[in-house]
């Protein structure tokens, strides 16, 4: 997924049917994580919680998605 589309994929999962689509929200959080889309990440794992609340893999992605935010955020103040 390339930077700026993931509003788009979000849009495209809210209308797919149930079928796989936890899977789907977790590869949306993925991406929120890799182009540092916190906001949009928070969106995908309140979707992928919701499906399967004890899903662990969801919450590590959401873990990492922030920690990815808070280097990037870092980086930008130092120096």
């Amino acid at each position: 997924m390339k930077e700026g589309e993931i509003g788009k994929a979000i849009s495209l999962m809210r209308s797919m049917p149930l079928c796989q689509k936890l899977v789907a929200w977790r590869t949306v959080l993925n991406a929120c994580k890799n182009w540092g889309s916190l906001q949009d990440g928070q969106v995908a794992f309140e979707h992928a919680v919701h499906l399967d609340k004890e899903d662990a893999a969801t919450y590590v992605l959401m873990a990492h998605t922030y920690a990815c935010n808070i280097m990037v955020a870092a980086r930008g103040s130092v120096g």
